[in-house]
């Protein structure tokens, strides 16, 4: 009787133990449970936060890659709009010489020098018609 008593007894302390060791796993369980609801939610703001983010970047992105094409053809439109001295006196020596070889007759070449303007007594190295704009090209 005793030894079956001692059993009942053991057996009661090992369910005891074992319930108790059930209620802290189940409240374990449950923490877990709660602290991976808030992550999931943090994750969801997070990502939230950052697709927001990304089209503020794409836009501006865009837009300064829109600014930067823009100086860029501002600076090409300015360089290529520079005067260009050694073509108009390689025109003038074209001129000169098919007038010379009688290949353009002397009423045409006066029409084209004064097309071209040529012989008008403009001086391309006076300084008024240097190039002005290269501190313009140099800011950009």
């Amino acid at each position: 009787i005793l030894g079956g008593r001692d059993n009942i007894e053991q057996l009661s302390a090992e369910i005891q133990e074992k319930t108790a060791q059930k209620e802290e796993s189940e409240a374990e369980l449950k923490d877990r449970q709660a602290k991976a609801e808030e992550m999931a939610a943090e994750l969801k703001d997070t990502k939230v936060r950052f697709e927001k983010a990304q089209v503020t970047y794409d836009k501006e992105a865009a837009d300064l890659s829109k600014a930067i094409r823009g100086l860029e053809n501002a600076i090409q439109a300015m360089e290529t709009s520079k005067p260009v001295g050694l073509l108009q006196i390689n025109i003038d020596d074209s001129l000169a010489l098919a007038s010379a070889m009688q290949l353009i007759t002397e009423p045409r070449r006066k029409t084209i020098s004064a097309f071209l303007q040529t012989g008008s007594g403009v001086d391309p190295n006076d300084p008024t018609y240097a190039y002005h704009s290269q501190g313009i090209i140099d800011t950009l």
